[in-house]
Protein backbone atom coordinates (compact mmCIF):
# COMPACT_ATOMS: atom_id res chain seq x y z
CA UNK A 1 0.00 0.00 0.00
CA UNK A 2 1.31 3.46 0.88
CA UNK A 3 3.98 4.91 3.13
CA UNK A 4 2.34 7.25 5.64
CA UNK A 5 4.19 9.62 7.96
CA UNK A 6 2.39 10.29 11.26
CA UNK A 7 3.72 13.31 13.18
CA UNK A 8 2.07 13.29 16.60
CA UNK A 9 3.52 14.12 20.02
CA UNK A 10 0.89 12.18 22.02
CA UNK A 11 2.24 8.60 22.27
CA UNK A 12 -1.16 6.88 22.59
CA UNK A 13 -2.59 8.69 19.55
CA UNK A 14 0.58 8.05 17.53
CA UNK A 15 0.45 4.33 18.36
CA UNK A 16 -3.28 4.11 17.62
CA UNK A 17 -2.77 5.68 14.18
CA UNK A 18 0.18 3.38 13.47
CA UNK A 19 -1.93 0.35 14.38
CA UNK A 20 -5.08 1.37 12.47
CA UNK A 21 -3.21 2.37 9.31
CA UNK A 22 -0.86 -0.61 9.59
CA UNK A 23 -3.85 -2.99 9.70
CA UNK A 24 -4.92 -1.51 6.35
CA UNK A 25 -1.54 -2.57 4.97
CA UNK A 26 0.17 0.80 4.98
CA UNK A 27 3.78 1.25 6.01
CA UNK A 28 3.60 3.78 8.85
CA UNK A 29 6.58 5.87 9.88
CA UNK A 30 6.14 8.08 12.92
CA UNK A 31 7.75 11.14 14.44
CA UNK A 32 7.28 12.61 17.90
CA UNK A 33 7.59 16.27 16.88
CA UNK A 34 7.76 18.62 13.91
CA UNK A 35 11.54 18.56 13.55
CA UNK A 36 11.72 14.76 13.47
CA UNK A 37 8.77 14.74 11.05
CA UNK A 38 10.55 17.20 8.78
CA UNK A 39 13.76 15.17 8.85
CA UNK A 40 11.91 11.94 8.02
CA UNK A 41 9.80 13.54 5.27
CA UNK A 42 12.79 15.09 3.51
CA UNK A 43 14.99 12.00 3.85
CA UNK A 44 12.37 9.67 2.35
CA UNK A 45 9.20 11.47 1.21
CA UNK A 46 5.99 9.68 2.23
CA UNK A 47 2.91 9.10 0.10
CA UNK A 48 0.86 10.94 2.75
CA UNK A 49 1.66 12.88 5.93
CA UNK A 50 -0.68 13.21 8.91
CA UNK A 51 0.32 16.15 11.12
CA UNK A 52 -0.82 17.12 14.59
CA UNK A 53 -1.08 20.90 14.96
CA UNK A 54 -0.04 21.48 18.58
CA UNK A 55 3.47 20.09 19.04
CA UNK A 56 6.62 21.38 20.68
CA UNK A 57 9.14 23.08 18.39
CA UNK A 58 7.87 23.12 14.82
CA UNK A 59 4.07 22.90 15.02
CA UNK A 60 1.95 21.10 12.42
CA UNK A 61 1.00 24.25 10.48
CA UNK A 62 4.62 25.39 10.23
CA UNK A 63 5.63 21.89 9.19
CA UNK A 64 2.94 21.91 6.48
CA UNK A 65 4.27 25.25 5.18
CA UNK A 66 7.83 23.90 5.03
CA UNK A 67 6.76 20.67 3.31
CA UNK A 68 4.73 22.61 0.73
CA UNK A 69 7.78 24.76 -0.11
CA UNK A 70 10.25 21.90 -0.57
CA UNK A 71 10.22 20.31 -4.05
CA UNK A 72 10.66 16.82 -2.54
CA UNK A 73 7.38 17.09 -0.61
CA UNK A 74 5.46 19.85 -2.38
CA UNK A 75 2.94 17.38 -3.82
CA UNK A 76 2.68 15.08 -0.81
CA UNK A 77 -0.91 14.98 0.44
CA UNK A 78 -1.08 16.57 3.90
CA UNK A 79 -3.73 15.91 6.52
CA UNK A 80 -3.86 17.99 9.70
CA UNK A 81 -5.37 16.73 12.96
CA UNK A 82 -6.28 18.96 15.87
CA UNK A 83 -8.85 19.58 18.56
CA UNK A 84 -8.79 23.29 17.59
CA UNK A 85 -11.42 23.79 14.90
CA UNK A 86 -10.33 27.44 14.56
CA UNK A 87 -7.16 26.46 12.67
CA UNK A 88 -9.12 24.78 9.87
CA UNK A 89 -9.10 27.83 7.58
CA UNK A 90 -5.43 28.49 8.36
CA UNK A 91 -4.51 24.90 7.50
CA UNK A 92 -6.44 24.94 4.24
CA UNK A 93 -4.88 28.31 3.28
CA UNK A 94 -1.41 26.78 3.68
CA UNK A 95 -2.33 24.09 1.18
CA UNK A 96 -3.21 21.24 3.51
CA UNK A 97 -5.36 18.73 1.64
CA UNK A 98 -7.60 17.67 4.50
CA UNK A 99 -8.41 18.56 8.08
CA UNK A 100 -9.56 16.12 10.77
CA UNK A 101 -10.90 17.30 14.10
CA UNK A 102 -9.94 15.44 17.26
CA UNK A 103 -11.26 13.23 18.65
CA UNK A 104 -10.87 11.38 15.39
CA UNK A 105 -13.36 8.82 14.17
CA UNK A 106 -11.20 5.92 13.00
CA UNK A 107 -13.64 5.12 10.18
CA UNK A 108 -13.57 8.78 9.09
CA UNK A 109 -9.77 8.78 9.20
CA UNK A 110 -9.51 5.58 7.15
CA UNK A 111 -11.94 6.96 4.55
CA UNK A 112 -10.08 10.26 4.30
CA UNK A 113 -6.70 8.52 3.99
CA UNK A 114 -8.09 6.27 1.25
CA UNK A 115 -9.52 9.28 -0.63
CA UNK A 116 -6.28 11.25 -0.46
CA UNK A 117 -4.20 8.28 -1.59
CA UNK A 118 -6.65 7.49 -4.39
CA UNK A 119 -6.47 11.08 -5.62
CA UNK A 120 -2.66 11.02 -5.49
CA UNK A 121 -2.44 7.71 -7.33
CA UNK A 122 -4.93 8.85 -9.96
CA UNK A 123 -7.28 5.94 -9.33
CA UNK A 124 -10.57 5.85 -11.17
CA UNK A 125 -12.28 9.21 -11.12
CA UNK A 126 -15.60 7.61 -10.08
CA UNK A 127 -13.98 6.21 -6.94
CA UNK A 128 -12.36 9.55 -6.12
CA UNK A 129 -15.62 11.43 -6.70
CA UNK A 130 -17.53 8.99 -4.45
CA UNK A 131 -14.90 9.38 -1.73
CA UNK A 132 -14.93 13.16 -1.98
CA UNK A 133 -18.75 13.27 -1.91
CA UNK A 134 -18.71 11.10 1.19
CA UNK A 135 -16.20 13.41 2.85
CA UNK A 136 -18.29 16.46 2.00
CA UNK A 137 -21.31 14.74 3.54
CA UNK A 138 -19.33 13.97 6.71
CA UNK A 139 -18.17 17.57 6.87
CA UNK A 140 -21.73 18.88 6.47
CA UNK A 141 -22.91 16.65 9.31
CA UNK A 142 -20.07 17.82 11.51
CA UNK A 143 -20.44 21.53 10.59
CA UNK A 144 -24.11 22.13 9.71
CA UNK A 145 -23.68 25.90 10.00
CA UNK A 146 -21.40 25.93 6.92
CA UNK A 147 -23.53 23.59 4.75
CA UNK A 148 -25.03 25.16 1.59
Amino acid sequence: MAKILVVEDEPHIRELLKTVLGIQGHQVVSAIDGQEGLDRALADPPDLAILDVLMPGINGLDLARILRQDPRTAHTPLMVMTAWDEVRDQALAIGVDDFVAKPVSLHDLQTRVAALLAAKQGMGSDQVLRSLAYLEELDALRHPESAP
